[in-house]
């Protein structure tokens, strides 16, 4: 094999490398740490094709896996424990699936409005349950000064540690659409998880 030949192989594999990297990399970065205190735990993560950051929260509650997954379905107590929520309507409540429209306000911005779907499944033998929040198409009309959120997800996953005690992890992608200062939202998306786990814990207890 000559030198050219060597060459044009060389390249032709480093170029093979690349592509091949570029096709199986993960769209997504790693899970950041940003809040560990009062035993909840908040991370956030870049999302490919997204301009706010993931999130993902975690604390343990001192219940039954079946008083956490009841206040997690419950839609009538939705606004006890949603930060932000400034209107709550249920437009539908069935045992394991629901729906309801809800707007939500945060500093600086314009508030955001969403219908969403709502699915789960109770806790099982397995000692897990869990929980779905979708945003849908709906048919509500779009509000003057609100922007309509039409991509949202938010998972819940229940894990059963003891009979008084249940591990809640919470996770959450969503589009919230607009011209929006990005660091000032990523830092209001790590609160948000803080403040609603705080909530529930108190919520919980009473």
């Amino acid at each position: 094999m000559n030198k050219n030949s060597f060459r044009v192989l060389l390249s032709y594999l480093l170029l093979l490398f690349l592509v091949t990297d570029v096709l199986w990399a993960d769209t997504s970065s790693e899970w950041n740490e940003r809040i560990h205190k009062k035993g909840i735990t908040v991370w956030t993560r870049n999302v490919e094709g997204y301009m706010v950051d993931s999130y993902r929260g975690q604390t343990d509650f001192d219940f039954p896996i079946e008083a956490v997954y009841q206040r997690l379905t419950h839609l009538e107590g939705f606004p006890d424990w949603v930060q932000g929520q400034k209107e709550f309507e249920i437009l539908k409540d069935e045992e394991e699936s629901g729906e309801y429209y809800t707007v939500v306000s945060a500093p600086f911005l314009r508030d955001r409005d969403i219908v969403m779907a709502i699915k789960s499944r109770p806790p099982g033998i397995d000692g897990t349950a869990f929980v779905e929040h979708r945003a849908i198409q709906g048919n509500r009309p779009l509000r003057r000064n609100t922007i309509r959120l039409t991509d949202y997800h938010e998972t819940w996953n229940l894990i059963k540690l003891s009979d008084s005690r249940t591990r809640a992890t919470m996770e959450v992608l969503f589009d919230p659409g607009g011209n929006l200062p990005v660091k000032v939202v990523n830092w209001l998306v790590a609160q948000g998880p803080y403040e609603a786990l705080q909530t529930m814990i108190k919520d919980l207890g009473e």
